[in-house]
């Protein structure tokens, strides 16, 4: 019962890292890009959001195998906001130490892995629920 548990979410874990990967990899060159035509911190909304969008749709067909409902979306954006907060913050702290590129960088690694805890819960709850 343990092993299945821990073999179920690494490779739940492992596909969150992919799609992660996908979904900072678009955040990262939209932000490099257009941080060239704008302030970082709009180049930081519009990449995150785009990102988002991008991150929704895999997430929930591939990561975590749920449909998709209203309730899922407002679940995941519910946590997307709270890691769009995380990221904010620390890249305003970080931006002060490092150039806006790094800070991001920096950001994204520590909101990442407060964003699966956060989503595992709240996708996996909800798929338990209309099992």
């Amino acid at each position: 019962m343990i092993r299945q548990f821990f073999i179920q979410n690494i490779k739940r874990f492992i596909k969150f890292i992919i799609v992660g990967i996908i979904a900072v990899l678009i955040q990262y060159i939209l932000y490099y890009v257009l941080k060239e035509y704008t302030i970082y911190r709009l180049a930081f909304i519009f990449s995150y959001v785009l990102s988002f969008i991008f991150n929704y749709i895999l997430t929930t067909l591939f990561t975590f195998n749920v449909k998709f409902s209203i309730l899922a979306f407002i679940k995941f954006l519910s946590s997307h906001i709270m890691n769009f907060i995380l990221q904010w913050l620390f890249l305003e702290i970080f931006v002060n130490f490092f150039s806006s590129n790094i800070a991001l960088l920096i950001s994204m690694c520590i909101a990442f892995p407060i964003n699966f805890l956060v989503l595992k819960f709240l996708l996996t709850k909800h798929h338990k629920e209309n099992e």
